[in-house]
């Protein structure tokens, strides 16, 4: 099976409270199905607060999120990756990267 990647995509770096809730709502009504966030970043509860909330239908969407490169321990990986999936209300992201 393979998957492409939408683009364009929305990054979601700095962003946070109504910010982040503007951006989020303006790139989904545009027909945006990418975003992109990161453990760093401090706001995947919010993104998937806002995913859940938007109605769209979670398997058009494709979520990427970054392992924060303090997680990568072998203690602290996997425990970190359940983290992002539920904060963004996911129970398999569309793509995972490290940093």
């Amino acid at each position: 099976m393979r998957t492409a990647i939408p683009n364009p995509g929305l990054g979601t770096f700095r962003l946070k409270g109504d910010a982040l809730k503007s951006a989020v709502a303006e790139s989904l009504d545009l027909g945006y199905r990418h975003i992109d966030t990161a453990q760093i970043y401090e706001n995947e509860d919010e993104i998937g607060n806002l995913l859940s909330a938007s109605g769209i239908d979670r398997s058009d969407l494709f979520i990427t999120t970054k392992v924060w490169y303090e997680n990568l321990a072998r203690d602290k990986f996997i425990p970190s990756v359940r983290e992002s999936l539920t904060k963004l209300w996911r129970s398999i992201l569309s793509y995972r990267m490290t940093r």
